[in-house]
């Protein structure tokens, strides 16, 4: 697992989470010759490169190919695009769900060690760490989670994805 990121004047700027097997830098890779975005690993992950040239080789003898790559870019910018847009219509306790119950799939086990900081997540849905946090608590208090540190444990996904819907 790995996150896609951009780094500015502020500090990093989360784009995504790169799940297992995904194609994560496929965005700016033909867009310009130096890459737009930076990729860091969240736990330890094997990675396949691909030779750039290689790649724009097979796209230029191969229609199948070019296809498949443009069919697989398209794929990445929607999830990127829809959940940018999804997190934005949500409030904080909406945000802070969405990202609790995508690490609970991409995990699929309803306890996980969180793989990014308070802080990283925070960036990912546009808030403070501060909101971030207290917004935890309240789920905690709430009993609709437990935490040990990193670790999450959704005690009641039935609320959390309430929680996700509604706000």
């Amino acid at each position: 697992m790995v996150k896609l990121y951009r780094e500015t004047p502020t500090g990093n700027q989360i784009i995504s989470i790169g799940k297992p097997l995904d194609f994560v830098s496929l965005l700016s890779v033909f867009a310009d010759e130096k890459y737009s975005y930076s990729v860091s690993a969240l736990q330890d992950s094997v990675v396949c490169v691909l030779e750039l040239t290689e790649i724009k080789k097979l796209i230029l003898q191969n229609g199948l190919f070019a296809f498949s790559i443009i069919k697989t870019m398209n794929k990445a910018t929607d999830r990127i695009l829809f959940n940018y847009l999804d997190i934005n219509q949500k409030r904080l306790f909406g945000r802070v769900a969405s990202v609790l119950l995508e690490f609970a799939d991409i995990y699929k086990s309803d306890s996980f060690d969180l793989p990014i900081s308070r802080k990283e997540m925070a960036q990912l849905v546009g808030m403070s760490i501060e909101n971030v946090i207290r917004t935890i608590s309240d789920l905690r208090k709430d009993n609709i989670i437990k935490v040990y540190g990193k670790n999450i444990e959704i005690i009641n996904r039935p609320r959390l994805v309430q929680v996700y819907n509604h706000n």
